[in-house]
């Protein structure tokens, strides 16, 4: 129904046109002029969608001396600890590390691996299943080709889930680390 409709708008515009008076021809060399004395126009301001997103996927220029530059480091981490729980006892100390790679913010990977941790506390409460959030973190130090950079911390929040097993507790969970690195070119 929908291509009936526009096909039949479509006939009838080129019908009017022809019975208007200007023939294909002269509508087209009349075009051709017009788009000859836009050839010196420039726009005040351009927008476009494609642009946008191409610029993200496109590499990013080198940066010029002095100019100052900001990294954004992110990875995803998996991290684990246990530790025995004495019979009785409500609270727990387990220690949590994990290792990830670090990307920056065009999806670089940064060579080497970067080691979080953090001591997280959690209370029994009667149950063998626990949970509790863990804030890993570590400090890093940057280089380019040997070059120092600089150095930041990463860090994130996740949750941590596991089970207390005849007194020995172990805990899990995944998140990402972040964090940001400022420097002079």
């Amino acid at each position: 129904m929908k291509r009936t409709i526009l096909f039949s708008c479509v006939v009838t515009l080129f019908a009017a046109a022809a019975s208007a008076g200007p023939t294909p021809e002269d509508l087209v060399s009349r075009a051709g002029t017009a788009l000859q004395d836009l050839s010196g126009y420039k726009p005040k301001m351009t927008f476009s969608l494609f642009a946008r997103q191409t610029e993200r996927l496109e590499a990013q220029p080198a940066a010029e001396k002095g100019q100052t530059v900001t990294l954004r480091l992110s990875g995803h981490v998996w991290l684990r600890g246990n530790a025995f729980v004495p019979q009785g006892s409500s609270f727990a100390s387990v220690h949590m590390t994990g290792s990830t790679t670090l990307y920056d913010q065009n999806g670089k990977p940064l060579s080497g691996y970067v080691t979080v941790s953090d001591t997280v506390s959690v209370f029994m409460g009667g149950s063998d299943y626990v949970s509790a959030w863990a804030r890993p973190y570590a400090y890093v130090s940057i280089y380019d080709n040997g070059r120092y950079l600089g150095s930041t911390r990463v860090d994130g929040s996740m949750m941590v889930t596991g089970w207390n097993r005849n007194g020995w507790l172990d805990l899990s969970g995944s998140g990402t680390v972040g964090g940001t690195l400022t420097y002079t070119e």
